[in-house]
């Protein structure tokens, strides 16, 4: 597995850049040359420079320091979301699938209801009934995540689920619990892995684009979606302050989407 994965450059390349980026997020306050929130009116609006190599924004905010603070909380939001997402989706995926009947019915029809909407028209409704805020913008990338994960789920546990050794299982006692734990989850681990990837590449643009339409993470607060969309004020005078976090964004995402496509062929059985 390891070396199919290994020989696909491009998705090498993509996980070389999400490491890079979850490595500032976590080293930022360290590796930022400046106080991401500190102003400095006499130098707004500044071009690239050796002191301020992004530039500054209309508050004289350095606009990399920013970026690299806003890696943290982009990065933070779509991990804890997604994560919330695959432990809601998996259990009720699993459930739905192991016991079918109308536990299946009722599980399946309500994650239908939220597919039927747009991912980010389903985020607006969640940030608009509740707040914005980060918290909330983490509560509507779960409730985003949490359908498809089940949908993945429940497909591989309807085929796992009529396995022979799983028939073994019962008969010599085991519990649904230990059945779950110990031989069902663990056999559908690479689909799930795979789609994880991959949503964390869309979380980001869910929560990027609730900010930038003013409705996820408030400023001053430096997340890429805010950063887009105050920069777009600027694009004519300091076209840098809107172009970075935008390339960001760009980035990250493409290249979850590579390492999402290159553990998906890495970890194929039929290969």
């Amino acid at each position: 597995m390891w070396q199919r994965f290994v020989r696909n450059r491009a998705a090498v390349a993509g996980g070389l850049v999400v490491g890079l980026f979850v490595l500032l997020a976590i080293a930022g306050p360290a590796v930022a040359p400046y106080d991401p929130l500190a102003q400095n009116l006499a130098n707004n609006y500044s071009g690239p420079t050796r002191a301020h190599p992004l530039g500054t924004d209309d508050l004289g905010r350095d606009t990399l320091s920013r970026l690299i603070h806003g890696a943290r909380i982009s990065l933070g939001i779509s991990v804890i979301g997604v994560g919330l997402g695959l432990v809601v989706g998996t259990t009720l995926g699993a459930v739905a699938a192991y016991y079918g009947s109308w536990t299946d019915a009722v599980v399946m029809r309500a994650m239908d209801v939220l597919l039927a909407l747009p991912g980010i028209l389903l985020a607006i409704v969640i940030v608009t009934i509740l707040g914005s805020g980060v918290v909330n913008t983490v509560l509507a990338v779960a409730v985003f995540a949490i359908p498809t994960f089940a949908r993945i789920v429940r497909g591989s546990v309807l085929t796992i689920r009529t396995l022979d050794y799983i028939d073994a299982c019962r008969a010599v006692g085991a519990s649904d619990a230990r059945i779950f734990a110990r031989h069902i989850l663990p056999n559908a681990l690479s689909p799930i892995i795979v789609h994880t990837t991959l949503m964390l590449g869309t979380a980001i643009l869910i929560a990027s684009g609730l900010s930038f339409l003013g409705l996820g993470v408030q400023p001053p607060n430096p997340e890429w979606g805010a950063m887009l969309s105050k920069g777009r004020e600027l694009i004519r005078t300091t076209p840098i302050v809107a172009v970075a976090p935008g390339v960001a964004i760009t980035l990250v995402v493409l290249s979850f989407s590579l390492l999402g496509d290159g553990l998906r062929d890495a970890l194929d059985p039929k290969l």
